[in-house]
């Protein structure tokens, strides 16, 4: 049951409206990149044989592509073009590990494929479907576990980063980050942020309701995330905002603990 006088509709209202931020601006954010053509982009077409003199082009189109779809998914319902969005979020999460780049920057980007899945998840099965108390809150219980494993995920995969051994991407660009706010990054340093971040995603994955965890994880990916075009220039603003999910997710979960009780999600 509701636990505010907040009409149901007026909640997932607001459900359906944050699940659209999410992955909007994290194509919106995502795409961007290829109109400015980053040459970090280069060795994923080099997977699949496609040389550079092809590969600029279709960085554009591919960059442009990516922001119609954030755009579109603002104002629109269609399912198949959610499952675009899904398939394209998860193909191009696993081409990290083909590169080299281990299994955790795939698990990190949950941010980018969790609320798609959520959105889906949620157009089918709980969107206008005219539901009973019972059946909605047990729908929103499968919704919120959805979010709370993205969560998970994502908030474990970055401490998969930390404490990478191989010298990667993505280890290279959390160590200039760190560099750039002092903090230490010995051995011991990343070891220590590394089991921070392993403890923190298991926290939310048991206990997700401690007060004021959400708005902790809310404030500590904003914080780590927005680091980047202060390291890396103005148009790594785009990295933080292709990881709006990362944010949305916590917002999202805060929004449905308001609102229902975890024996109701039981």
């Amino acid at each position: 049951m509701l636990l505010s006088e907040v009409s149901s509709n007026e909640v997932l209202a607001k459900i359906k409206r944050y699940l659209r931020i999410a992955i909007a601006l994290c194509f919106i954010g995502h795409g961007m990149w290829g109109i400015v053509f980053k040459p970090g982009w280069l060795p994923f077409f080099h997977l699949f044989g496609i040389p550079d003199h092809v590969a600029w082009p279709l960085m554009f189109l591919v960059g442009a592509k990516d922001i119609l779809c954030g755009i579109l998914i603002l104002y629109s319902d269609n399912k198949y073009l959610i499952y675009w969005i899904i398939f394209w979020a998860i193909f191009v999460a696993l081409l990290r590990p083909f590169l080299g780049m281990g299994m955790e920057g795939f698990i990190e980007r949950a941010g980018n494929y969790g609320p798609p899945i959520a959105m889906l998840y949620f157009l089918t099965y709980i969107w206008r479907k005219n539901l009973s108390e019972h059946m909605l809150n047990q729908r929103i219980g499968k919704l919120e576990w959805i979010l709370r494993i993205s969560l998970f995920m994502l908030l474990l995969g970055h401490g998969g980063v930390a404490n990478m051994l191989t010298q990667n991407a993505d280890y290279k660009v959390l160590i200039q980050n760190l560099d750039l706010i002092g903090y230490p990054t010995t051995y011991a340093g990343m070891t220590t942020l590394a089991v921070f971040e392993v403890c923190l995603s298991f926290l939310v994955l048991f206990w997700p309701r401690i007060k004021g965890l959400m708005w902790f994880v809310l404030f500590y990916k904003i914080l780590t995330e927005s680091i980047y075009p202060f390291t890396f220039g103005p148009y790594s603003i785009f990295e933080t905002v292709e990881r709006f999910g990362d944010y949305m997710i916590p917002l999202l979960l805060m929004v449905i603990y308001r609102h229902w009780r975890a024996e109701d999600l039981a």
